[in-house]
């Protein structure tokens, strides 16, 4: 009897163990899962982190390059305005003497 309840005792302690042995196999495989999947998710979000970043980078560049035409454009206005008033200027302050 006494080596009955001894293997009672060591089959149950052997049990314990392997129970034991797999839940903590299974908690790091849930944990490892859970760690690639938030991983995962910090890649898609990187990466739409980085699409909008280069979209308003896109967006500024195309800004800057409509200001500077614009003001191209305003300088090249203002140098023919000057250049015309110029002429008009030249014979008026050249004829009166």
């Amino acid at each position: 009897m006494t080596d009955t309840f001894v293997n009672f005792v060591e089959d149950t302690r052997k049990e314990t163990e392997d129970a034991l042995k797999d839940h903590v196999i299974n908690l790091d495989e849930m944990k490892n899962r859970q760690v690639n999947h938030m991983l995962e998710i910090q890649a898609k979000s990187l990466n739409n982190l980085r699409k909008l970043l280069s979209d308003m980078i896109v967006e500024l560049k195309e800004q800057v390059d409509s200001r500077r035409a614009k003001l191209d454009r305003l300088e090249r206005s203002i140098y023919h305005a000057l250049e015309e008033l110029e002429r008009y200027q030249k014979p008026t302050s050249g004829g009166g003497k």
